[in-house]
């Protein structure tokens, strides 16, 4: 999976669960693409992507 997190025993990648939630899928439609989540997968991916980002710092670029 070139490096990216997974969703722990299921090979499927965080960013994946993340891109579906953000389409505007519900939770009960992102375990139907992926059958072998379950909802605190799902949840614990949204947690996981939150924290990446949590302390990210934005740097103006000015000419």
């Amino acid at each position: 999976m070139d490096g990216k997190p997974i969703i722990k025993g299921s090979g499927v990648p965080v960013e994946a669960v993340v891109k579906r939630v953000a389409e505007g899928l519900s939770v009960k439609e992102v375990l139907e693409d992926y059958p072998n989540l379950g909802e605190e997968d799902v949840k614990a991916a949204l947690k996981y992507a939150a924290s990446v980002i949590v302390d990210e710092k934005i740097i103006p670029v000015t000419e």
